[in-house]
């Protein structure tokens, strides 16, 4: 048998066996949160502040919660964002509440 050969025996082998142990991904009970990203009529002023026409247009994202959904208790301080993009660039304000 030559080497040829025995690379299509490998990979019928090998083959038929991985397609046959995998199984359907199991469905998602917990869906991940969408977002809308606003387009920005004009580039924006990066200083901190969200008083522009632009980012008064666009509404907040719900707030936050964990990545594992309802298995976890609501986050204790409140966190959210609006978002814009251009043609060059994504921008993001986000509120983060803290204790302190």
């Amino acid at each position: 048998m030559d080497l040829r050969n025995i690379i299509v025996l490998l990979n019928l082998l090998f083959g038929a066996q991985g397609s046959s142990a995998q199984s359907p991904a199991p469905a998602l009970r917990y869906q991940p949160e969408h977002y809308v990203c606003f387009r920005a009529a004009r580039p924006l002023n990066i200083d901190g502040k969200i008083e522009e026409k632009d980012w008064a247009q666009v509404p907040w994202t719900a707030d936050f919660t964990d990545i594992e959904g309802d298995k976890k208790p609501q986050p204790f301080y409140r966190t959210r964002a609006k978002i814009l993009w251009d043609d060059t660039y994504l921008y993001i304000a986000a509120e983060l509440e803290e204790g302190n």
